[in-house]
């Protein structure tokens, strides 16, 4: 904190030099400089605190859906993430998954022509 205040006395001390020297232009300038620093710096703090924790994935809940369903470790991840590790849950996302997957595969091939085999 007291970093912040010698910045800020600082910056105060040299307004007043400015203006004393009629220097206005130059002491508005220095204003909107200690302002926008201490913007960023409020910022910087503000966003700290929305940084979000990655979810938690149950190791043997992977596991279980893995035996069940054998797709990829990511795939298994995201469908429990979504799923909140609940294994029949991701069952069911990993289903409509392939389901739209397939049905996007089948759009994009759908005017191919098949002129062999």
């Amino acid at each position: 904190m007291s970093e912040n205040s010698s910045e800020v006395q600082q910056l105060y001390n040299l307004t007043n030099e400015h203006v004393l020297l009629g220097q206005e232009d130059a002491a508005e300038q220095i204003i909107e400089l200690g302002v926008e620093m201490v913007l960023a710096r409020v910022c910087r703090v503000a966003l700290r605190g929305y940084a979000t924790k990655a979810a938690k994935v149950d190791i043997a809940a992977l596991k279980r859906l893995r035996q069940l369903n054998p797709v990829s470790m990511s795939r298994a991840k995201e469908a429990l993430i979504s799923s909140e590790n609940d294994v029949e849950r991701a069952l069911t996302w990993l289903e409509r998954d392939a389901l739209a997957a397939g049905a996007q595969k089948a759009a994009k091939v759908k005017d191919r022509v098949a002129a062999e085999g």
